[in-house]
Formats: structure tokens, C-alpha cells, sequence
């Protein structure tokens, strides 16, 4: 099993926000994009330097945003989790993706991202992606769908 990247996201109320990734996610995806501009493979670098230039250029009002850079052939997953804003879980939330430049919408082995009242998401591991792709996912309350949360995450190999 590749990396498990928790993205935490706190509920104040009215929006979601973004907490920082822990220690380990953050080196998890600078592994990853590590790992891409290594390879050599230019099309793949130019692929990750658009995806990360597009989605700095998006989000670049949201603090804490970070492209996750996930791999197809380390079978790496995504957990969301929402707090409120002391810290408690909370439940009632779903996750959806959309895919940027076509294919597959939910590249991932779990095809229904929904908390089902449990707290967290697994995403498992990206089986349908198109390495090089930049997907938009969008965390939302069931009970306030006003309250959302749209990063980006990218694809690799």
C-alpha cells in the first residue's frame, strides 16, 4: 500500500477549512513530485508543472491549499475527515471529483465518497485515473451544502 494522505477540514459553523497536512502527507507528496522529476520523463514533469502552476493559480486565496500528488502504481489513497471547530468528528459529508482535462470523474477504487455517517472517506487507491491528470475533489456537508471545501489533486503514473 502506497501513502494515506488525511485531509482534515474543520466546520465553523458555515464554512470548511482546511487544516495543515500532518508531517508525514506533506513528504508523502513532495516524495511523489520527487519521484515524477526524477523519472526523466519531460512529458510527465511538463504535465506536473502545469497541473501545480493551474491549481496554485486557482486556489492561490485559500491558505493551507496544497496539490496532493498521488500514485497510480503505489496505490496511494486520500482519507477526508471534518471536525467542528474544536476538533470533534463530525458526520454527514461527501466527497465528489471531477476530472480536468476528461476521463474518468472519480478516478478511484471507492466509487461513492459519502462519509455514510461513519466520519471519514477513503478514497482507495487511484484505479481509473489518467497519469498527468488534475482532478478538482469537493468535500460538502449534507446538511449545508453551501459549506465546501474544492482542491485539487493530480494523478501520477
Amino acid at each position: 500500500m502506497g501513502a494515506r494522505i488525511h485531509v482534515v477540514l474543520k466546520h465553523n459553523g458555515t464554512n470548511l477549512e482546511p487544516t495543515e497536512l500532518d508531517d508525514q502527507a506533506q513528504k508523502d507528496i513532495a516524495d511523489r513530485e520527487k519521484r515524477i522529476r526524477d523519472s526523466g520523463d519531460s512529458e510527465q514533469i511538463k504535465k506536473l508543472d502545469k497541473a501545480l502552476a493551474a491549481s496554485q493559480l486557482e486556489h492561490k486565496n485559500v491558505p493551507r491549499h496544497r496539490m496532493i500528488v498521488l500514485s497510480q502504481e503505489l496505490k496511494d489513497e486520500i482519507i477526508w475527515q471534518v471536525t467542528d471547530a474544536s476538533g470533534k468528528p463530525k458526520t454527514g459529508f461527501t466527497v465528489q471529483m471531477k476530472a480536468i482535462n476528461g476521463g474518468e470523474n472519480n478516478p478511484f477504487s471507492n466509487k461513492e465518497l459519502d462519509d455514510k455517517n461513519t466520519g471519514k472517506v477513503v478514497s482507495g487507491d487511484p484505479v481509473d485515473g489518467i497519469p498527468g491528470n488534475r482532478y478538482h475533489y469537493e468535500v460538502k456537508m449534507k446538511e449545508q451544502p453551501r459549506a465546501a471545501y474544492d482542491p485539487d489533486c493530480y494523478i501520477s503514473d
